[in-house]
């Protein structure tokens, strides 16, 4: 699971950069707010779909990558 959520912040990543024009600016949002975004987006859905995730135990993954996106970001 862990690299299926760096794989996905990886996607993100370069299609972000490849629809900008690899410009800085994208949709008004520099690469940090893009994963900020993106962390986000990820830890709410660790909590939205807690129940989900408890049941194959990918609560504590998806929810920590997508701190570790966030912090990083900021």
């Amino acid at each position: 699971m862990d690299f299926l959520l760096l794989s996905l912040g990886n996607y993100v990543g370069l299609e972000s950069g490849y629809r900008s024009g690899w410009g800085a600016y994208w949709l008004g949002m520099n690469y940090p707010l893009r994963f900020v975004l993106f962390g986000l987006l990820l830890t709410l859905a660790a909590y939205t779909l807690r129940s989900l995730l408890m049941h194959r135990e990918l609560e504590r993954v998806t929810l920590s990558m997508g701190l570790l996106y966030l912090f990083v970001a900021l």
